[in-house]
């Protein structure tokens, strides 16, 4: 490995999972020195090749899907995330996955009828990530396929499922609306969400919240 490459250092025990260092001189029996940039203070440490992973060149530029990292790895891949949060977007595709990290604020404006509307009548592959590209793929399969669909919501304590879960319920609903455009043929959706089945459904998530808790490590109301 050249000197001078930018890489991710793994550490087994310390406030992140990887570090930001950069190649300062490789051994011939392939051991590797390095300078942390981001932690350590320029400190030098000595490292096995087994726990890097290359570095992008620069932080300058995020990618809206893991999967056109140039150096794809775990590393990488939070980063990017970690970046794009930094700069406002808690989503971001890997693949047709769409990771979330909760913000611990109300983004009123990403859940608006206006997002919904966008999603409804916009081409799924240049999507910006977010989770009613999700719903709108899955409701798209549906009425494509004649099949049944699931979408799968998982993440830690805290993450952020159960809101997760409300506004995929609510996209659905808008979009299948009896009559509407939006549940016909792909036209634009209506303005309102509030109709009786729509409340209905989204009120019976305690009901189902109450059958899935249970006692983890990380808290007493942790989904199971």
């Amino acid at each position: 490995m050249e000197v001078g490459t930018r890489v991710w250092l793994r550490e087994e025990a310390g406030p992140r999972p990887y570090s930001l260092a950069e190649v300062i001189s490789a051994s011939a029996s392939g051991g590797l020195r390095l300078r942390l940039l981001e932690t350590g203070g320029g400190k030098e440490v000595a490292a096995n090749p087994r726990d890097i992973f290359l570095a992008a060149a620069s932080d300058a530029a995020t990618e809206t899907d893991n999967c056109s990292l140039s150096n794809l790895s775990d590393a990488s891949l939070l980063h990017n995330t970690k970046a794009r949060l930094l700069q406002g977007d808690i989503y971001t595709f890997t693949g047709d996955i769409v990771t979330s990290v909760n913000p611990c604020y109300s983004l009123p404006a990403l859940y608006s009828v206006a997002r919904m509307q966008e999603v409804c009548i916009g081409e799924l592959t240049h999507a910006h990530p977010h989770v009613f590209v999700v719903c709108e793929r899955a409701y798209r399969q549906l009425r494509h396929f004649q099949r049944q669909q699931a979408l799968v919501i998982s993440g830690v304590s805290g993450a952020g499922k159960t809101e997760a879960a409300k506004y995929c319920l609510r996209y659905l609903c808008w979009r299948s609306r009896p009559g509407d455009p939006a549940g016909a043929e792909g036209g634009v959706g209506g303005e309102r969400v509030d109709e009786p089945l729509t409340n209905a459904i989204l009120r019976s998530n305690p009901v189902f919240e109450a059958l899935g808790n249970a006692t983890t490590v990380r808290g007493r109301s942790a989904r199971a």
